[in-house]
């Protein structure tokens, strides 16, 4: 009988040919080697195929699958999860990097804290060129800890829901390595845009997410990427070509808010004090005023200038613009 890795790392891939090698590596590069490598090829029309099938010839800890069709890019993390019989699972997107020294760090620290069901570490953000960009937004959710800070305090689920619908828009732990019972247990994503953090709402009431201070994750922006993308419809379209269109998808985050409590298992005092975080969530007045505002000027801005944004996205887009923030 052939023995189970510890770890399933889940690469979902489309049209990535262009830093998917450079990702594979690091990845392969890692000195905690016991991990099988997943890779969900979502119907690409590039390269991608030829590369995919070059490095599993290489390495048997490999196994593409492609697509018959596009399935979205929710679809593609749902399927990779739902195929993971491991201990621990990790979320790897095609154009991202990890440093050698990342699963080890990560297994290490969740193999020896048991109340923990998420490790990520600090992120380094990179351009196309690999150069190091500002990281003024990039951040983990509002309920990631830094360790070794917040080992030692007692640390709620409804205050940890709480922090996750107040603090970051740019979830950046879905790329942590998380325990995978506990991220089976959550439903994983509905097809729209945003709802990872509607998935970390729920994740966290069934554990804490650690933050290793070491910058040992590299999130790439460039003019390719989903956060280049300017018009809702085209962000709706990339997490699920099938679906209708749903260019104001914030109804779908609260019923998955609610759905979360429902099905989490807590006592009532602390659903009602999830509920009670969702209430503070809604009266964040100024928020919703900024959210409405930006999806105002986005659709605008993309129906009157839909052809000049696509020829300069690579020239006219500082950092910060390519950058996606979900307003949720």
């Amino acid at each position: 009988m052939q023995r189970r890795p510890k770890i399933t790392l889940g690469l979902l891939v489309y049209n990535g040919e262009r830093y998917l090698g450079q990702t594979i590596d690091s990845l392969l590069s890692q000195t905690y080697g016991d991990f099988e490598l997943l890779v969900s090829d979502n119907a690409s029309t590039d390269g991608t195929e030829d590369i995919c099938r070059s490095y599993a010839m290489l390495d048997k800890r490999i196994s593409y699958v492609r697509q018959h069709e596009n399935i979205g890019a929710m679809g593609n993390f749902n399927y990779l999860a739902s195929r993971a019989t491991t201990d621990y699972f990790k979320w790897c997107a095609a154009d991202d990097l990890i440093v050698p020294s990342f699963l080890a760090s990560c297994i290490e620290f969740l193999d020896s804290q048991p109340d923990f069901v998420l490790c990520q570490s600090s992120t380094r953000t990179i351009g196309f060129d690999d150069r190091e960009l500002p990281n003024e937004i990039i951040r983990p959710s509002g309920a990631s800890e830094r360790i070794p800070i917040g080992l030692n305090r007692k640390y709620q689920p409804s205050q940890r829901f709480r922090d996750v619908l107040l603090g970051s828009t740019a979830v950046m732990d879905i790329w942590g390595v998380i325990r995978t019972a506990a991220l089976k247990d959550t439903g994983l994503l509905s097809p729209y845009v945003g709802y990872e953090k509607v998935l970390m709402a729920a994740l966290s009431l069934r554990g804490r997410f650690a933050e290793l201070p070491q910058k040992l994750f590299s999130y790439r922006i460039h003019p390719d990427s989903f956060s280049s993308r300017i018009a809702e419809d085209a962000r709706q379209e990339w997490c699920d070509p099938a679906a209708d269109k749903v260019t104001y998808p914030r109804l779908k985050y609260l019923t998955g808010y609610f759905d979360a409590i429902d099905k989490s298992g807590l006592s009532a005092g602390q659903k009602l004090l999830c509920r009670v975080a969702i209430g503070r969530y809604l009266l964040q007045m100024s928020k919703w005023r900024r959210v409405l505002m930006e999806s105002i000027l986005r659709r605008q801005l993309y129906d009157g200038n839909a052809e000049i944004i696509s020829s300069n996205a690579a020239t006219t887009q500082t950092p910060a613009d390519l950058i996606h923030r979900n307003p949720s």
